[in-house]
Protein backbone atom coordinates (compact mmCIF):
# COMPACT_ATOMS: atom_id res chain seq x y z
CA UNK A 1 0.00 0.00 0.00
CA UNK A 2 1.38 3.42 -0.92
CA UNK A 3 1.78 6.08 1.81
CA UNK A 4 -0.80 8.86 1.72
CA UNK A 5 0.87 11.46 3.95
CA UNK A 6 4.45 12.50 4.65
CA UNK A 7 5.66 13.79 8.02
CA UNK A 8 9.05 15.40 8.60
CA UNK A 9 10.55 14.14 11.88
CA UNK A 10 13.66 16.15 12.66
CA UNK A 11 16.15 14.87 10.11
CA UNK A 12 14.12 11.83 9.15
CA UNK A 13 11.20 11.55 6.79
CA UNK A 14 8.51 9.11 7.94
CA UNK A 15 5.59 7.96 5.84
CA UNK A 16 2.02 7.36 7.00
CA UNK A 17 -0.12 4.84 5.12
CA UNK A 18 -3.89 4.96 4.59
CA UNK A 19 -4.46 3.08 7.86
CA UNK A 20 -2.44 5.63 9.87
CA UNK A 21 0.64 3.47 10.37
CA UNK A 22 3.90 5.37 10.54
CA UNK A 23 6.92 3.72 8.96
CA UNK A 24 10.18 4.38 10.81
CA UNK A 25 13.70 3.31 9.94
CA UNK A 26 15.07 0.34 11.87
CA UNK A 27 17.54 2.31 13.97
CA UNK A 28 14.74 4.56 15.23
CA UNK A 29 12.40 1.60 15.86
CA UNK A 30 15.17 -0.02 17.89
CA UNK A 31 15.55 3.11 20.03
CA UNK A 32 11.80 3.52 20.58
CA UNK A 33 10.99 -0.12 21.37
CA UNK A 34 7.70 -1.86 20.65
CA UNK A 35 5.42 0.53 22.60
CA UNK A 36 5.39 4.32 22.44
CA UNK A 37 3.37 7.23 23.72
CA UNK A 38 2.07 9.60 21.04
CA UNK A 39 1.54 13.10 22.42
CA UNK A 40 -0.40 15.68 20.43
CA UNK A 41 1.03 19.20 20.67
CA UNK A 42 0.03 22.46 18.99
CA UNK A 43 3.15 22.21 16.82
CA UNK A 44 2.64 18.57 15.81
CA UNK A 45 3.11 15.22 17.52
CA UNK A 46 5.76 13.88 19.85
CA UNK A 47 6.61 10.17 19.96
CA UNK A 48 8.18 8.96 23.21
CA UNK A 49 9.30 5.46 24.13
CA UNK A 50 7.28 3.79 26.87
CA UNK A 51 9.59 3.52 29.88
CA UNK A 52 10.48 0.05 31.14
CA UNK A 53 9.84 1.18 34.72
CA UNK A 54 7.50 4.21 34.80
CA UNK A 55 7.71 4.54 38.61
CA UNK A 56 11.49 4.78 38.48
CA UNK A 57 11.27 7.35 35.66
CA UNK A 58 8.78 9.46 37.63
CA UNK A 59 11.10 9.36 40.62
CA UNK A 60 13.97 10.62 38.46
CA UNK A 61 11.77 13.40 37.04
CA UNK A 62 10.57 14.30 40.54
CA UNK A 63 14.12 14.71 41.79
CA UNK A 64 14.63 17.34 39.08
CA UNK A 65 11.66 19.44 40.21
CA UNK A 66 12.18 22.57 42.29
CA UNK A 67 12.26 21.98 46.04
CA UNK A 68 8.92 23.67 46.69
CA UNK A 69 5.64 22.66 48.27
CA UNK A 70 2.99 21.10 46.01
CA UNK A 71 0.53 23.90 46.89
CA UNK A 72 3.08 26.50 45.80
CA UNK A 73 3.62 24.68 42.49
CA UNK A 74 -0.15 24.36 41.91
CA UNK A 75 -0.66 28.06 42.62
CA UNK A 76 2.09 28.93 40.14
CA UNK A 77 0.54 26.71 37.45
CA UNK A 78 -2.89 28.28 38.08
CA UNK A 79 -1.43 31.81 37.77
CA UNK A 80 0.34 30.88 34.55
CA UNK A 81 -2.85 29.34 33.12
CA UNK A 82 -4.90 32.43 33.99
CA UNK A 83 -2.28 34.66 32.38
CA UNK A 84 -2.29 32.48 29.23
CA UNK A 85 -6.06 32.69 28.74
CA UNK A 86 -6.22 36.46 29.13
Amino acid sequence: MEPTNIIICGKMLAKVDAKGRIYLKGRLRDRLGSEVYVVELNEGILILPKPEDPVQDLGRIGRGLPDRAIKELRDEVARDAERDIM
